[in-house]
């Protein structure tokens, strides 16, 4: 063997002089690969949803009164269980001094409040609700109110704790689009996107169980895919256990995860892009598994909540109730255009500030809409390879057409009731809905109109509502 030696009149400090060091971004990037397109995101989603927050003050028409005196109960230690539990005396000037938009409530600045001023006998008709997402909320907006230098108002820092399950959806949704090898730049604009949806938007800034849906939907989804990979099966039960704790409406995910394993178990699209792929009996345990958490995760608050509450006649009493009450079944709320189509893509709300009912939000919400649908039927069509991706486009299509009709039947099964279902009950199946995006934007030319969407939905948003605040 030869060996070599340096020149001679080398200096050996630079032979033994340390490489240069790393710069703080490298080592941030390093050490947190999604760090900064959550810094990002987080930045942007806080930005607008703050002014959204102060631009509409009003208490949203989905009940948003009683979703707030259940956090605010659950901060003090209260869980609201009794159907005959008037709002709390502290949260009525709150209600007042926001209003409503649908109904007449007493003016604010009073010294005094009475309770049925505020809805059907003062009583809250969320107390059949879990008390998971509230106790969360409330104890969180209770401490952040009690900070020095910091609003005071509960019903402010509750709303905007709905940010954090956004930006937490946002985060494991990345996740998996990192599974799935898509560019963390298209992953960025699919997100922003949806972020910037009125129904998301409208979720994730007032207060209601709905703000959980798009995060348990992408937590449901990861521990599924990571099961996928090798991991403990344990993993996707607690995720369907949490998806199914926070809110029962999350039960649309458990669709699209049971379709996604079906079409997994069977066929082609049982592999995946490196030729990987489970046993078809493996993925039939995994969605028994699944199934049976979720159902424990609901049923377990339900049985509790009919041994504990009384006076639930109230609750089939409540005008919110049996305003739907229906005597018939009618095929067409199953299969019908509006049960099938109104939700597709879930992206719209019938709730929004003026200051966003604008023709460029429309257009640029309208065109994603346009690219959602595209993306879709170009994975399955096979234009985007892999079979990963393409069962997760199907099940997402499925899931999309039926989970309408799913919870019309349950509705009526359940409590005989009819209403037709609003998008924001759809929303766990958004983090399937970025990820497929995402994943048919790889090209150039997608890319770029997704951008152009993401970009356009954001300042189409973000403009008036700084305007409203300049002025």
């Amino acid at each position: 063997m030869k060996l070599t030696y340096p020149p001679a009149g080398t200096d050996e400090r630079l032979l033994t002089a340390e490489a240069p060091r790393e710069s703080l971004a490298t080592r941030f990037t390093r050490r947190f690969p999604r760090g900064l397109t959550m810094l990002v995101l987080a930045v942007l989603v806080l930005a607008v949803n703050v002014m959204h927050i102060q631009a509409y003050a009003f208490l949203s028409p989905y009940d948003e009164n009683h979703h707030i005196d259940y956090a605010y109960r659950a901060a003090h230690g209260e869980i609201v269980i009794q159907p005959d539990a008037l709002f709390a005396d502290e949260v009525l000037p709150e209600f007042a001094c926001h209003g409503s938009q649908v109904a007449g409530w007493p003016e604010c600045g009073r010294d005094d409040y009475e309770p049925e001023a505020f809805g059907w006998r003062g009583v809250n008709s969320a107390v059949a609700h879990p008390p998971y997402y509230y106790v969360a909320t409330g104890v969180t907006a209770r401490a952040l109110a009690a900070l020095p230098a910091t609003p005071d108002s509960f019903v402010t820092w509750t709303r905007v704790l709905g940010s954090a399950w956004l930006l937490l959806g946002c985060y494991l949704t990345l996740r998996i689009a990192d599974s799935f090898r898509i560019k963390r730049i298209v992953s960025f604009f699919a997100l922003l996107f949806l972020a910037m949806s009125p129904v998301l938007l409208h979720a994730s800034t007032t207060v209601n169980s709905d703000a959980t849906a798009f995060a348990s939907g992408a937590f449901l989804l990861l521990t599924c895919l990571a099961w996928e990979r090798g991991r403990s099966l344990w993993l996707p039960a607690a995720g369907a256990f949490v998806c199914g704790a926070l809110d029962p409406n999350n039960g649309v995910a458990f669709l699209l995860v049971l379709i996604y394993l079906g079409l997994r178990a069977s066929g082609r699209l049982s592999l995946d892009e490196a030729g990987n792929g489970r046993e078809p009996k493996e993925y039939l345990w995994a969605g028994l598994v699944i199934v049976a958490t979720g159902v424990l995760a609901v049923l377990s608050w339900r049985i509790l909540f009919d041994l504990l509450a009384h006076n639930q006649e109230l609750l089939a009493l409540h005008p919110n109730h049996r305003h739907f009450v229906v005597d018939h079944f009618d095929l067409e709320w199953l299969v019908g255009r509006d049960a099938l189509f109104d939700n597709f893509p879930p992206l719209f709300s019938s709730v929004v500030p003026d200051v966003l009912r604008t023709e460029p939000r429309v257009l640029f919400v309208s065109a994603g809409g346009f690219l959602v649908i595209g993306a879709l039927f170009a994975v399955i069509m096979g234009t985007i390879q892999g079979g990963r991706v393409r069962a997760l486009a199907l099940a997402t299509l499925a899931a999309l057409l039926l989970a309408s009709p799913a919870l019309v039947l349950y509705n009526y099964i359940s409590a005989g009731t009819h209403f037709f279902i609003p998008t924001r009950m759809l929303l766990s199946l958004l983090a399937a809905i970025a990820v497929v995006l995402a994943s048919a934007c790889s090209g150039r030319i997608a890319r770029v109109a997704l951008g152009a969407c993401a970009i356009g939905t954001y300042v189409a948003a973000a403009v008036p509502l700084a305007d409203r605040f300049s002025v």
